[in-house]
């Protein structure tokens, strides 16, 4: 009788979290192509031809460039050939699926081209590695990597460390960690700790909370309360990182060769970060503009025409050496980074 309750009260719960969620993975649920694909194309300067063009962080079949074109969006490959008509509004990805939306529909496809859920949502955003964030009516979801909705519209953001085995919810001013049922956990350590920093730390031109720029690894781990996990020796730098179990911050160190180098620079690639000004991941062009005013340069990527680096300068002299750098892709804000020259201004974190 207690087992066959709690079936019955999982299932409830499962299908509560999908109600705006179509699953597609039934295949005669799927649309079949009326043609086979890719298309083939005339060949063309990719670059030229198109009036905007982006990588994807996943590959559909072969092709893994979404194009734009008299302002419809498609995919290509490096050969011009066509795996999506140019029928859509929009196109984001994450590292296991692309979601293409149109008439207030995003389509969410697997690498295969197999559509595995359709969401009606005001905006999608990719998070922890293979996740989405799914927004409508101000408020947030999870959607897993199956195109399952975790947790229903509830949250005003959604935050959580790059392997997803939790999610950090926030409902009115509170933060609460969950775990991958929408369960809230008051046990996990790291989770608890990544809500510490981002309610209580902010990232200024030379610091990110208590973290400043020019400290030696051994200062840096005294502060922390976690163990840093070297990532990485690259050129003439370390990178270190707390886990693939906390959130997407990297320290790099410059000096490989120092048993004790110094901190020159910080990375954030995770969302509900902020500077002191309120900028962070998912801020738009026209907020950071307005945050940081004319200390604001610009500077775009010859290669890569959406993508775009907004260099705060500070006009103290004491600062001079000081860079914080937002890294845009599509007028909005993907990551941004603090520290000191020459390393700040690096294309890589480890030239």
């Amino acid at each position: 009788m207690r087992l066959y309750f709690m079936v019955t009260v999982i299932t409830v719960f499962i299908f509560s979290c999908r109600s705006e969620v179509n699953e597609l993975n039934d295949p005669a649920k799927v649309k079949e192509d009326q043609h086979e694909w890719p298309k083939v194309q005339e060949e063309v300067d990719i670059m030229t031809y198109y009036d905007a063009v982006l990588s994807l962080n996943t590959a559909i079949e072969s092709g893994d460039i979404a194009v734009r074109k008299d302002g419809n969006w498609g995919i290509i490959d490096q050969d011009n050939r066509l795996y999506f008509d140019f029928n859509y509004d929009t196109i984001i990805s994450n590292s296991s699926s692309v979601a293409l939306k149109k008439m207030g529909e995003f389509e969410i496809y697997d690498p295969s081209r197999n559509q595995i859920a359709t969401v009606r949502s005001d905006e999608l955003r990719p998070i922890m590695t293979d996740f989405y964030i799914s927004k409508k009516d101000n408020k947030w979801a999870l959607i897993n990597p199956n195109g399952l909705m975790i947790s229903d519209h509830s949250f005003t953001m959604i935050t959580g460390p790059q392997n997803g085995h939790y999610f950090l919810g926030k409902m009115d001013d509170d933060w609460k960690a969950y775990d991958l049922a929408g369960r809230s956990i008051d046990s996990l350590e790291k989770a608890q700790e990544a809500i510490r920093w981002i309610m209580d730390y902010n990232v200024a031109l030379r610091n990110y909370g208590p973290y400043k720029i020019g400290m030696n690894l051994d200062q840096v781990q005294r502060i922390a309360t976690m163990k840093l996990k070297e990532m990485a020796v690259q050129g003439d730098c370390k990178k270190y990182h707390f886990g693939q179990d906390f959130l997407d911050i990297v320290f790099v160190f410059g000096d490989n060769d120092s048993p004790n180098p110094a901190l020159e620079k910080i990375s954030i690639h995770a969302s509900e970060v902020k500077t002191k000004s309120g900028i962070g991941i998912g801020s738009t062009k026209k907020e950071v503009l307005e945050a940081y005013g004319d200390k604001i340069k610009s500077q775009v990527h010859a290669d890569k025409k959406h993508m775009e680096d907004l260099i705060y300068t500070p006009v103290d002299r004491r600062d001079s050496a000081y860079r914080l750098i937002f890294q845009m892709k599509s007028g909005i804000v993907e990551s941004f980074s603090l520290g000191r020259l020459p390393l700040i201004e690096a294309s890589e974190d480890c030239p």
